[in-house]
């Protein structure tokens, strides 16, 4: 099982609320299309993304209100995120409590909300079960232009 962990930016901290929510939705609809469904999406925000209101997806999908105060410096938004993610990791312990099998573990994955992942990341992190984690070394980025290619780096 590999539980995607993601933190939403609040609607009064967004600078464009439709454009997060229009990223949000395809990170989330690029882990729905793995090809392996041993998955669980979690997302935590103080705002709930309206595409998650219209029953499009399915109880893997699953969003947990949290309401915190506006940052205002660059360390109370980092503290923000990462008490989302806090949010988040109680309700992991919570669903690993819930299984039939706790002993055998999940993965983790944190994503933010512009991450989009290879529909065979779950199939094949599934193949090691053994492994304490893993690294992901290369990646893309998009500066915003559809029109333009992914970049690929390497850190």
């Amino acid at each position: 099982m590999v539980i995607f962990a993601i933190p939403l930016r609040a609607k009064c901290m967004a600078k464009n609320w439709n454009n997060c929510c229009m990223r949000t939705r395809r990170t989330v609809d690029s882990i729905c299309q793995n090809n392996n469904k041993n998955f669980k999406i979690i997302l935590c925000g103080d705002d709930r993304p309206e595409f998650l209101n219209k029953n499009y997806y399915d109880d893997r999908v699953e969003f947990i209100e949290c309401k915190l105060e506006k940052p205002k410096t660059w360390l109370e938004i980092a503290r923000n995120k990462y008490w989302k993610l806090l949010r988040i990791c109680v309700r992991v312990r919570e669903y690993l409590l819930e299984s039939q099998n706790p002993e055998t573990g999940i993965y983790v994955m944190p994503a933010d909300d512009d991450d989009l992942i290879h529909r065979d990341l779950v199939g094949f992190i599934e193949q090691y079960p053994n492994e304490n984690g893993f690294y992901i070394k290369n990646g893309f980025v998009n500066y915003g232009d559809e029109k333009k290619c992914l970049v690929r780096y390497n850190d």
